[in-house]
Parts: structure tokens; C-alpha cells; sequence
């Protein structure tokens, strides 16, 4: 059975971006793959790319902020919790220390790590990471996160060009190594 998008309906990019960004605070949900996915079929013509662009941008700044948001209202038990730790309290001030170096970075890299992005949102609004400062970061690295999503839709298209849905799980499975892979090197760098 062919794959059957309308792609006049707006329903479908509402899907896109509310998948993406649910991802941030649930992450189950299937970011990495919505995003293979709807660039998959805007590359075999089934989906506008423009609003699929949109859609997954939107979703992913959304998502950012969503994490941001659970990291601000945790932040006031979580500084309290961390006074009667010594630990906590290195911990906080080590962060505090750096955040101008590690943040916009971490917030950038952050949604092309699997769970990256729940991390990087929830510990930015823990640490009160200025808000607008966070949004910026978030909205460029949702915007590349989004042309990194375009060329493996184009990948996943090329490799399966009569098949959107062979393509789609193609790209889906290139974005998935790519991520363990980005995750991998990560860990590698973190133990040396």
C-alpha cells in the first residue's frame, strides 16, 4: 500500500512540529525520526519543503523551550536541594562558572545528540540561563538541525527514489547512526 499524505492539510505539519517538540520533555517521541521522516517525503515531492522546514524548526525551538520551561520551575527546589549538598553546590558553581563558554555551544550541538536537547533545556533553565540568550542559541540550532535534516531526507530519497517509504526508513536509519554516532564520539572525548 502506497504512502498517502495530503499535503494541502495543515495537520500535517502540526504533527511534525508537535512531535518534534514534544520530544524535548518526552523523549520517546520520535524527533530524529519525524525529521528523517517529512524531509524524506518533501524530497520525493509528497510534502511541501518550506513548510516542512517551518514545521520542523518550529517543533524543535519548541520543544527547546519546553525543556527550558520545566528547567525554570525545577530551579528554585533544585538550588535548595543543592544547599545541603556540598556536592550539588560544586556541581551548580562549576556550571555557574561557565556558562558563557559551555552554553551557547551545548545549546547549539544539544538537539544532535539523542536526548541532548532534553538535557542541555532542562540543565540551561536549572542554571537560569538568560532566556533570551537560550532562545537564540536554540532557534540556530534548530535551523541547522533542520538542514541537516534536509540532506538526509535527500539521501534517504536518492538511495529509494520510487519508494518514499523505503526512503523515509532509510533516512530515518542515517539519522539514527549519525546521532549514535555524534553520541559515541561524545562519550569517547568525555573520557580522555
Amino acid at each position: 500500500m502506497p504512502l498517502q499524505l495530503d499535503a494541502t492539510s495543515p495537520w500535517a505539519f502540526v504533527v511534525i512540529a508537535a512531535s518534534i517538540a514534544g520530544s524535548a520533555v518526552f523523549p520517546p517521541l520520535p524527533s530524529e525520526g519525524m525529521l528523517a521522516t517529512a524531509m524524506s517525503l518533501a524530497a520525493a515531492g509528497r510534502l511541501p519543503l518550506a513548510w516542512v522546514c517551518v514545521s520542523t524548526t518550529a517543533g524543535a525551538v519548541l520543544g527547546d523551550l519546553a525543556a527550558y520551561t520545566l528547567g525554570r520551575a525545577l530551579s528554585r527546589p533544585g538550588h535548595a536541594r543543592a544547599a545541603g549538598s556540598a556536592r550539588l553546590r560544586t556541581a551548580l558553581a562549576w556550571l555557574h562558572a561557565r556558562e558563557h563558554t559551555w552554553g551557547p555551544g551545548m545549546i547549539v550541538t544539544g538537539r544532535f545528540v539523542p536526548g541532548g536537547t532534553t538535557a542541555v533545556g532542562i540543565s540551561a533553565g536549572l542554571l537560569r540561563f538568560p532566556p533570551r540568550r537560550y532562545l537564540l542559541f536554540s532557534s540556530i540550532g534548530a535551523a541547522l538541525w533542520t538542514g541537516y535534516g534536509v540532506a538526509v531526507g535527500i539521501v534517504g530519497n536518492a538511495v529509494f527514489p520510487d519508494n518514499p517509504l523505503a526512503g523515509a526508513a532509510a533516512a530515518v536509519g542515517l539519522a539514527l547512526a549519525i546521532g549514535a554516532g555524534v553520541q559515541w564520539l561524545s562519550r569517547t572525548r568525555h573520557r580522555e
